[in-house]
């Protein structure tokens, strides 16, 4: 047996996550973001980002989040 490519890895997870119903689908991506969100918050609290640097960090991460769902009308 051999190991899958990068690409044939992505492709499987893709064909998984269309197994999923809709709904949980979406919240599984809402705790993906949240997650990731949190994960880099700590980890730049942990490298001695200061408190205006932090807010600033999730005020950028905020925009770019919200921008990532919006239709180009």
């Amino acid at each position: 047996m051999t190991n899958p490519t990068p690409k044939q890895a992505v492709q499987a997870l893709a064909a998984l996550l269309r197994q999923i119903p809709l709904a949980i689908r979406q919240w599984l991506y809402v705790a993906l973001v949240i997650v990731a969100v949190v994960y880099i918050g700590v980890t730049a609290w942990r490298e001695g980002l200061s408190t205006d640097q932090l807010v600033a960090l999730a005020i950028a991460a905020y925009g770019t989040i919200s921008r990532a769902n919006a239709t180009g009308k």
